[in-house]
């Protein structure tokens, strides 16, 4: 009748059904197995239909088991999850929370079940599941519930969750290092009881040792037990310093000044034997190469890497002649040659391979020594790389007619061959900051010898010490790398410092900085400032725009004329826009070949 009812009036049958179901419950006298059954069978006729409120009468009817089975036939988590926390099936209630995939439900159930159950059989319930496990951790970390992680990890024989949180624990404690270490040894011990963290507790014990090591060398300092040395300076302040903190703020400050920090604790074991090269330290550096069974070729290389960024050419001597070097000869030359220590480099030449020697002498540029090399190896390749380097650049003499240009364009033509002479100075200048004095002292030894001439010669062809044909690798030793924002940028200044000061300008000034006219120095407190070309070149500038004055004065083409008056007054002013106009209106017809190429 009411499926009837239902029909006519359009409504879903769902309340007849679940309306005899509750009354069925509550009236049968039928064990739960077979009233599940019947129920079963009527129900399935309707798709989609809730079982909660079925779930909820057979509960309140004192029907668990009924009301569990029918609970299982719910669809939606949410509903079915808080009545089977209701009814004490905790562990159904996990399993079906975390089968949802819905993370807050499942955290709706351990609260619950951390609020319900003794402790115990909550840790057990937990770690039957991983995802649950996982979820536990995170949420007693996040709110440092650390005591309670603790005893989880300890009841599940968890070791090495107990010896992370252990680790977290010492690791935030303000402990001085020996306290540090006395903890950290203690809970390396927790992963000696798991056999498969066998390899993490031998490597931890290691680190362990390291880090003693570490705290003694820094102990040492505060007592001014190590002579700590940067050029051979050794600051006298040490013995006075009264404690570890105060040492190495002091030291760290002074080192700060060198690109070094004296702080040992938490560096590796290759950074820790390094820096006591840097600090000469050599008998503790084979100390800790020994006592951590450190392979002879990794010291080598750190050892020699360390030697030369300190420039102890003695000790690397000492290093290359203690016993057959396990890394050969060719990392020391490559080492000081990358260093421009041309001349240390060729030392150690000699004791490479017959067939490395040829390659090695022409990358430092000892072309004698590198053709010498390159016979008793019968390097033909070397021979002819030696052979075109030594070539291409042929001396030839460059003439020009000049019988068609008016006595007044010839005057002018050389008035301005001397401004391109003075401008000259201003490119070595901004190329590198040494440049300039480079080109002096290479020009006032070219009457030494035959090579010396050719060395200048070849300075002023490739205009600077680099050569673009060989990477812009530097041909004359004592020079370093070409600097990325030459000596238009100070050498030290990075992108985002640029940026950031930029950010600070006002627009005109934005530009400025952004523009082609103004060069970017640092002021006596450091501080990044714009200076117009015609400030920073004054000296260059002057001379040359009064040569091109008086040579706008003597052409005979008017156009060219009105540039060459615009231009010197640009080198005055720092203004370029009216010359840069006056550049491109030039007429096609100048008698000098003054016309943009663009």
């Amino acid at each position: 009748m009411g499926l009837q009812f239902c029909k006519h009036l359009k409504l879903g049958f769902d309340t007849v059904y679940i309306h005899w179901a509750n009354a069925k419950i509550r009236n049968s006298t039928s064990d739960d197995d077979y009233l599940y059954s019947v129920l079963l069978n009527k129900l399935s006729e309707i798709s989609g239909i809730s079982y909660i409120n079925i779930a909820e009468t057979a509960r309140v009817c004192g029907r668990q088991k009924l009301a569990a089975k029918l609970l299982q036939l719910e669809t939606s988590a949410s509903n079915k999850v808080p009545l089977l926390l209701s009814m004490s099936f905790h562990s159904l209630a996990l399993k079906e929370s975390i089968s949802s995939g819905n993370v807050d439900l499942i955290y709706l159930v351990l609260f619950s079940l951390y609020n319900q159950l003794p402790l115990g059989d909550f840790f057990k319930l937990v770690s039957t599941n991983k995802f649950a496990s996982l979820l536990f951790v995170k949420y007693c970390l996040n709110l440092n519930k650390l005591s309670v992680l603790k005893n989880f990890h300890f009841q599940e024989d968890d070791y090495f969750g107990s010896f992370l949180l252990h680790v977290l624990e010492v690791y935030n404690s303000p402990l001085e290092n020996t306290e540090f270490i006395s903890h950290f040894n203690s809970i390396i011990s927790l992963l000696s009881k798991d056999p498969d963290m066998s390899l993490e507790h031998r490597e931890l014990i290691l680190q362990a040792k390291l880090l003693s090591l570490q705290c003694k060398l820094e102990a040492d300092l505060t007592n001014a037990q190590l002579t700590v040395r940067y050029n051979n300076y050794t600051p006298t302040y040490l013995k006075s310093l009264p404690s570890l903190s105060s040492l190495n703020s002091s030291l760290n400050a002074y080192a700060s000044k060198h690109g070094q920090h004296l702080s040992f604790v938490g560096l590796s074991l290759f950074q820790t034997i390094t820096k006591l090269v840097l600090l000469k330290q050599y008998s503790l550096a084979n100390s800790v190469k020994h006592d951590f069974n450190v392979a002879d070729s990794s010291y080598y290389h750190l050892k020699l890497r360390a030697l030369v960024k300190i420039r102890d050419f003695v000790e690397l001597d000492k290093l290359s002649k203690a016993k057959n070097s396990p890394i050969g000869f060719k990392p020391f030359v490559d080492e000081l040659t990358n260093a421009q220590q041309f001349q240390e480099a060729a030392k150690y030449i000699p004791f490479c391979k017959l067939s490395q020697r040829p390659p090695l002498y022409l990358k430092i540029n000892f072309l004698n020594e590198a053709v010498e090399a390159a016979i008793a190896a019968k390097d033909i390749g070397t021979l002819r790389s030696i052979h075109e380097q030594s070539t291409q650049y042929k001396p030839t003499k460059l003439e020009a007619d000049l019988s068609h240009l008016s006595q007044g364009d010839q005057q002018a033509l050389q008035k301005l061959v001397a401004a391109s002479k003075i401008i000259d100075s201003i490119y070595f200048k901004q190329l590198w900051k040494g440049c300039l004095e480079l080109k002096e002292r290479l020009q006032r030894d070219s009457s030494k010898s035959e090579k010396d001439a050719l060395l200048y010669k070849y300075f002023m062809v490739i205009k600077g010490p680099w050569d673009a044909s060989d990477d812009d690798n530097s041909f004359i030793e004592g020079v370093p790398k070409k600097p990325l924002g030459s000596n238009v940028y100070p050498e030290d200044m990075t992108k985002e410092e640029f940026l950031s000061w930029v950010d600070t300008l006002c627009e005109d000034d934005k530009k400025r900085a952004r523009g082609f006219y103004d060069v970017i120095e640092r002021d006596c407190d450091g501080k990044l400032q714009l200076k117009g070309y015609n400030e920073a070149y004054k000296e260059y500038l002057e001379p040359a725009a009064q040569l091109l004055q008086e040579a706008s004065e003597l052409v005979s083409d008017a156009s060219l004329s009105a540039f060459l008056l615009g231009r010197s007054k640009s080198f005055i002013d720092n203004d370029y826009v009216t010359s840069e106009i006056s550049w491109l209106k030039i007429a096609e017809s100048s008698p000098i070949e003054g016309k943009p190429k663009e």
